[in-house]
């Protein structure tokens, strides 16, 4: 019965929506299994059922589709029309779960990049905790020795000194952004300031000249206060007669498409650049301050120190002009961050990234040569026994038998698992990327029509040369190739995606790690801040009276402090260094008769 086409294309239109209905349920199937974790093995017996069931109720539609649709009275059985679409039942089977294999890859794949993205900023965050917790005991320690020398030549002032210093760490403990205008930044190293007029009166002068429209930019919080201390400690306290430090700020509006600019200055008449270059410091500060302005601008913002026309040393540094309202351009702040509290990295991390990626080695994984040649090897035998099965349901076997049955069908799967590792190889070398380009779209348009004329034309060379190489004869083989070739692309493509997932699951696992590591150091430093100030709040108490004993304190306060900036170095509070902190927090709770409540959080 010859059909004209507007008729097949109804039978095709009714069987192709069947095969989109049905490839939802197969999908779901197979994500459901495939999130089990279980090896390929038991991952192909649990679709067999699955695809026993598709394929009956395909011989089903079609049946129905022909009979009530085409108008045609079939003549044979069920089991006919099963066993002879059984081998593209199972190759579009086979399409449909690779090609959702490789979205589930894929969107595994967006979800690692999203999850190392917020990684990524949670680490800034908390490399910039760590920095700022970093910097507080070393700008402490540094004040110490001035401190001491006051309790017993100005007991008075010296309890002023420690009042100044407690009311700093308070700022630093209630202020947690990372930006402040540069007013609120100027009113907050005022104390600092004044410490530094008490112990130097009549030698230190310090002026401002700040633009009015640059008040209210922000600045990273706490900046001034390390190049101050820099300039008087390398720069002036060298100096045999007066010094000077200035500290200015212009705001340059944006001209020539250029994003405006904020330029802070702390200048200092000092010795000079060159000069101070010998003396001694544990350099914690400006590197702090270097740190801190690439994670919040990137790399496009440093910290200059250039020599002064009139003599002295200039710290600059250049900032883009931002307020409040405005956001950010490089910061740690975004959405993914926001959304995160400070223990977001203990959370995220067992997110199935697979942590034992960096420490596990693989397994010892099979060839995909070898691979794919005993898949071949096992289709061929089942379409063997597929048409000995189909002839004998006819009664078409006549003197055919399994053997020469399967001469015929051997050499196709055989060509297929020569052909097959060329697919791979072409879609692990030039695979479509998310950025088409327009020839390798082509070039796979073309590969794909080509390969199955191939494969057909080799076959027909090995098999049957007389047969004429369109004849109606391999037009199924032709089709069943064709649906053959999407799914070696569409397996090619899920390994070169499952090969990125793992180098993503890898280097997130490792930032995950990293996260951990730094907010637990920085988490241990942010605990010395309130110990400081508890401390600075009890010495002062007794500044007034009683100067050996101010100067013990201090003393031992030093020792905590020496302990706790050598704890800021790459290597973090170890175990060793926790305890002598612990030792040291103990020695100064005896001498000074008070106990330090640890528990106290920033």
């Amino acid at each position: 019965m010859s059909l004209r086409w507007w008729e097949l294309f109804r039978l095709d239109l009714a069987l192709a929506l069947f095969w989109t209905a049905i490839s939802i349920p197969i999908a779901a199937w197979h994500a459901r299994v495939r999130a089990q974790s279980w090896g390929a093995l038991a991952l192909i017996g649990a679709h067999l059922p699955m695809v026993a069931l598709v394929a009956v109720a395909d011989a089903a539609a079609l049946r129905f589709v022909l009979h009530y649709i085409g108008g045609m009275t079939l003549k044979n059985p069920f089991a006919v029309t099963l066993t002879y679409y059984a081998d593209f039942d199972v190759v579009r089977y086979v399409a449909v779960v690779a090609v959702a294999d490789a979205l589930l890859t894929r969107r595994a794949l967006a979800e690692r990049e999203r999850l190392a993205a917020r990684l990524e900023g949670l680490l800034v965050r908390a490399r910039l905790d760590y920095l700022e917790a970093q910097l507080q005991p070393h700008f402490l320690f540094n004040s110490l020795g001035a401190v001491s020398e006051l309790a017993y030549e100005a007991p008075a002032t010296a309890a002023r000194v420690l009042r100044q210093l407690a009311s700093i760490f308070r700022h630093a403990l209630t202020s947690r952004s990372d930006e402040v205008t540069l007013g609120d930044e100027l009113l907050a190293i005022e104390p600092y300031l004044d410490i530094q007029r008490i112990r130097f009166a009549d030698w230190l002068r310090i002026d401002y000249d700040v633009d009015e429209g640059a008040v209210d930019c922000l600045v990273p919080r706490f900046v001034l206060q390390p190049l101050v201390e820099n300039a008087i400690r390398h720069g002036l306290t060298q100096r045999l007669a007066a010094g000077c430090i200035e500290i200015s700020a212009r705001r340059w509006d944006a001209c020539d498409g250029q994003d405006g600019q904020l330029v802070v200055r702390v200048s200092d008449n000092g010795v000079g650049l060159q000069a101070s270059r010998g003396t001694s410091g544990y350099g914690i500060g400006l590197a702090n301050v270097r740190e801190r302005l690439a994670m919040l601008y990137g790399s496009g913002h440093p910290l200059r120190l250039f020599s002064n026309d009139g003599g002295g040393t200039v710290a600059e540094l250049t900032l883009p002009v931002r307020r409040r309202s405005a956001p950010s351009a490089v910061s740690p702040h975004d959405d993914a961050v926001d959304a995160a509290p400070p223990q977001a990295a203990e959370s995220i991390a067992p997110v199935p990234v697979s942590a034992s990626t960096a420490s596990t080695p693989p397994r010892r994984r099979i060839h995909p040569v070898v691979t794919s040649t005993t898949v071949w090897i096992v289709c061929g035998l089942l379409w063997t026994q597929q048409s000995y099965t189909y002839l004998g349901l006819r009664n078409l076997l006549g003197t055919r038998s399994w053997l020469a049955i399967a001469r015929s069908d051997m050499t196709v799967a055989l060509l297929w698992a020569a052909l097959t590792p060329l697919v791979f190889l072409a879609t692990s070398r030039v695979p479509l990327a998310p950025r088409l380009r327009s020839w390798r779209s082509l070039a796979y348009v073309v590969g794909g029509a080509g390969l199955p004329v191939l494969h057909v034309y080799l076959v027909q060379r090995i098999s049957s040369p007389r047969t004429p190489f369109w004849s109606v004869n391999y037009q199924s083989t032709f089709l069943l190739d064709v649906v053959i070739v999407c799914v070696l692309l569409a397996v090619g493509h899920r390994r070169q995606l499952a090969t990125w997932l793992r180098a993503r699951e890898s280097a997130t696992a490792s930032l995950a790690v990293e996260v951990r590591e730094i907010r637990a150091r920085a988490t241990r430093l942010q605990s010395i801040p309130p110990v400081l100030l508890q401390s600075l709040e009890r010495i002062a108490t007794v500044a007034h009276t009683e100067p050996a004993r101010t100067e013990h304190l201090l003393s031992r306060l030093g020792d905590y402090l020496r302990v706790a900036v050598e704890s800021s170095d790459g290597r973090g509070v170890t175990a060793a260094r926790e305890a002598a902190l612990a030792a040291t927090l103990a020695e100064l709770e005896r001498s000074g008769g008070f106990l330090v409540n640890r528990t106290v959080s920033a």
